[in-house]
């Protein structure tokens, strides 16, 4: 009956007391989804994060890197797509601009 109870309220059962599972939620930090075209695929996504972090400052990953498309479509290729989401006030600024890895400018959109 207690695990019933707990699964249905979303609440967990701990030594005899029921403790809320809290969620935090920050609504005025701006989220920012990017394209960055030509990255190479040799690059692990914790490399390119790193390399994105970097050498541009201001620059805030808000998650780790993704590849746009999925490894079956990038096989053979030298280079693809990565999708990044940012969250910082900056953000807005990094639009349309081009940025720095691997000793490399990579195009946005």
């Amino acid at each position: 009956m207690w695990a019933r109870c707990a699964r249905h309220t979303g609440r967990t059962w701990r030594e005899g007391l029921f403790v809320l599972m809290t969620i935090s939620i920050h609504l005025d930090s701006p989220v920012t989804q990017m394209l960055l075209y030509g990255i190479p695929i040799c690059s692990s996504l914790a490399t390119i994060g790193t390399e994105l972090t970097t050498f541009n400052p201001g620059l805030a990953l808000m998650t780790p890197p993704r590849w746009l498309t999925t490894e079956t479509a990038r096989t053979g290729n030298k280079a693809s797509t990565v999708v990044i989401a940012l969250s910082s006030p900056k953000a807005p600024d990094f639009v349309g601009k081009q940025l720095v890895a691997f000793s490399t400018t990579y195009r946005t959109e």
